[in-house]
């Protein structure tokens, strides 16, 4: 079936595609600014033109609600108002950043999807219990990839790949067709569809295509945020990041977590591949990010084999990856209008994404944490993958429509989940020297708090105790302003919160 491109003139994200940076590269003369969150609107417009003049360079983004904005250098070097000649990003960084209205300044780096690997796989995927009926609730889904070829729809077989309207942006070309002229994106697309077609005649998905890697496989950080950014705004119940990359420079900024807070608080679905490296994502020093990222509107996909033992390319984490479903000899469309079978995190992400969505067709209105907690609870026990999965098992679609709302309440009651963030209130966030956390989920205790870097290094460590589900940090005077990882650990509680310290 033909499939129609809309333009959209916002920038929209809902990924999946596996990247790895070996090596991560960074463009010369753009940089990407996080402001201050207290900033209204007003403020952010000024300060953002503020920075375009002040530093000879124009503004190739901003969104307001996010507080983020991506520039361009025009020319080296260039004179700053107080006289300083500016030869290299690496010396401007430092001065926006000192700025009260910047939190965090990033280099626009690059990162380049793992090549595609021919399967070696005997099962078949069709034999898995992972497709299920949709019910009459209209989902979008979001993909951040390569784009789509039309060769997509190419159909053999079992495998239905069609899809009836796509809408999409470019951000390679900047164009509103976002054309692949590599695969791996119209691949993964293939493979959400055909899951969503297998048992219904109808669909009552779209999809949303989002171009963010060229021929190459590489792409750079300003397509990723900003079409995430747009995916939400776009009305996206589902973004599917089927890529990733191991810790370097900045990778686990402000400006990341900034992006998937603005997707969370949104009630946005974010499905991330674990990632290709057969490492552990609970090791700082190797989880893939955005996989990675402490918060609950994200579900890491690892992938297992035949017998439901891990992969072994597969990255893995009983804390920080939530669930394990086949990715070995997955079907999907190539460019040649043919069907090729592909391994690897990916492919296993985007099936997950495409279970996701016939799960949230079934719901009244969407609901991320009731769809994350059906896909983790619905999950049989499998030995092999109890250590290195939350979820202790395999994805179930039967299992997962059949507890879908009941054995998952509304609004975080009776919700199983592995707790990167809590649904629970800190104040103020941005904070100063104190913090104070409420609705604790017992109402007092003991517990050793610690409070992370970016770098995943402890900055802060003493045990606290609270009454009344209240706890309040007090002594903080002494941590630098940034953005942290506050951890509470004890035999009762876990928690891991998100928090910044302003400047």
């Amino acid at each position: 079936m033909k499939k129609t491109i809309l333009p959209i003139y916002c920038l929209c994200v809902m990924v999946s595609s596996q990247m790895y940076a070996q090596s991560l590269n960074y463009s010369d003369n753009q940089f990407i600014v996080s402001f201050n969150s207290e900033l209204s609107s007003s403020q952010l417009f000024f300060s953002s033109h503020k920075i375009a003049s002040d530093f000879n360079s124009d503004a190739d983004w901003i969104n307001y609600s996010a507080g983020l904005a991506a520039y361009t250098i025009e020319s080296f070097p260039f004179t700053l108002p107080n006289g300083d000649i500016i030869t290299d990003i690496d010396e401007t960084l430092p001065s926006v950043n000192s700025t009260t209205e910047v939190d965090e300044v990033s280099y626009n780096y690059e990162n380049t999807l793992d090549p595609n690997q021919a399967s070696s796989s005997s099962c078949n995927q069709n034999d898995f219990n992972y497709f299920i009926k949709q019910g009459d609730t209209r989902i979008k889904i979001s993909i951040l990839d390569t784009g789509i070829s039309n060769t997509s729809d190419n159909n053999s077989g079992d495998y239905d790949f069609s899809m009836d309207v796509v809408s999409g942006y470019d951000y390679v070309n900047n164009d509103h067709d976002p054309a692949d002229d590599h695969g791996h994106g119209t691949h993964l697309a293939g493979i959400m569809a055909d899951v969503l077609n297998k048992e219904s005649d109808q669909s009552m998905v779209t999809f949303d295509i989002r171009k963010t890697h060229n021929q190459h496989g590489s792409g750079y950080l300003n397509h990723t945020l900003r079409a995430i950014i747009d995916a939400v705004d776009s009305g996206a119940d589902i973004i599917n990041m089927s890529f990733s990359h191991v810790p370097g420079r900045k990778v686990t900024s402000s400006l990341f977590h900034r992006a998937i807070q603005y997707a969370e608080a949104n009630g946005v679905l974010v499905v991330a591949s674990a990632g290709n490296n057969g490492q552990s994502n609970d090791n700082v020093y190797t989880a893939s990010v955005p996989a990675s990222l402490p918060y609950n509107c994200i579900v890491s996909v690892a992938s297992h084999g035949c017998g439901y033992s891990l992969s072994g390319f597969s990255n893995h984490g009983k804390k920080n990856v939530d669930l394990a479903i086949l990715g070995q000899k997955i079907a999907g469309p190539d460019l040649g209008s043919g069907i090729e079978n592909k391994d690897g995190t990916s492919q296993a992400a985007a099936i997950v994404t495409g279970l996701a969505a016939a799960l949230g067709t079934n719901q009244k209105a969407f609901n991320a944490k009731e769809v994350k907690c059906a896909l983790i609870n619905g999950s049989p026990y499998a030995a092999s993958l109890a250590d290195v999965v939350y979820s202790e098992g395999y994805v179930h679609g039967i299992n997962s429509l059949s507890i879908l709302p009941s054995g998952c309440g509304v609004g975080g009651e009776g919700i199983i989940l592995n707790i990167r963030s809590n649904n629970i209130e800190v104040f103020p966030n941005p904070f100063m020297d104190a913090v104070t956390i409420k609705d604790l989920p017992i109402d007092e205790g003991e517990a050793q708090a610690s409070l992370y870097n970016i770098h995943g290094q402890v900055v802060w460590s003493k045990n606290v105790s609270w009454n009344n589900d209240l706890l309040t940090i007090d002594d903080l005077e002494s941590v630098v302003p940034g953005y942290f990882l506050l951890t509470l650990k004890s035999k009762e509680v876990s928690l891991e919160i998100p928090i910044v310290k302003s400047r």
